[in-house]
Formats: structure tokens, C-alpha cells, sequence
């Protein structure tokens, strides 16, 4: 994001953020984001029954690989913001503080999200 160049005598800007930073960011955009759709869904469903959008979307015809990309499009905010909140139960108990194990669990909560997202989209 920022290339390393001194600000000020002995202070510099990293060149990237490390991924503690990255996954706490993405944690409240992911809440921030399922709090719009449950929100817009919430308007949605009171305009009009579920089974309209459910026959417009299966008018478009879209192809199998496009409707399961779309599906774990919207599911894996849902699984990332519920395995990082785990993670930060985990925390609660003082545990995995160090910064090595940041990381793993960092990676691990990624991984679990993704897998179950898709796991999740295929349903």
C-alpha cells in the first residue's frame, strides 16, 4: 500500500500491512456488510414474497459454475465473519496471543472460511 519512505527521522511507513491488521479490518467490513444485506433482504422480503426473486433468478438461466461462484460470493463473508469470531472467542481465554500463533490461526481462519463457503455454495 505504502512503499517505505521516511516520514520523519527514524520513522517510516511499512511497505504492507501485517495480516493481524488485514484480518481485523476485514472482520468489522464483514459485519458492517452482512448488517446491509440482512437489512436489504429484510426490505426486500417485505415488497415482494421470496418465491419472486427466486423465479427472476432462475429466469436468468445462469450457468451452474456462475450461480455457485455467486452463492460463495455471499456465503463467505458469513463464514469468514463466524471463524474470526471464534478466533477472537479463543483470544478471550488468553490464548494464542504470541504473534506466531496470530498467524497460524490468522491462516486458519482464512482456510476454514473459504472451505466451508464453498462447502456452503455447493449445497
Amino acid at each position: 500500500l505504502f512503499s517505505s519512505f521516511r516520514v520523519a527521522p527514524r520513522i517510516t511507513l511499512p511497505s504492507r500491512f501485517p495480516l493481524p491488521a488485514i484480518l481485523s479490518v476485514a472482520h468489522r467490513g464483514t459485519g458492517i456488510a452482512l448488517t446491509g444485506v440482512v437489512c436489504a433482504a429484510g426490505i426486500g422480503l417485505a415488497v415482494q414474497p421470496l418465491q419472486f426473486y427466486l423465479d427472476a433468478i432462475q429466469a436468468l438461466q445462469l450457468p451452474s459454475a456462475v450461480f455457485i461462484a455467486g452463492k460463495f460470493t455471499l456465503a463467505f463473508p458469513f463464514t469468514y465473519h463466524t471463524a474470526n469470531g471464534i478466533r477472537h472467542l479463543v483470544w478471550d481465554l488468553a490464548k494464542g496471543l504470541s504473534l506466531p500463533d496470530l498467524y497460524k490461526s490468522g491462516y486458519t481462519t482464512i482456510g476454514i472460511a473459504a472451505l466451508s463457503a464453498f462447502g456452503l455454495a455447493l449445497l
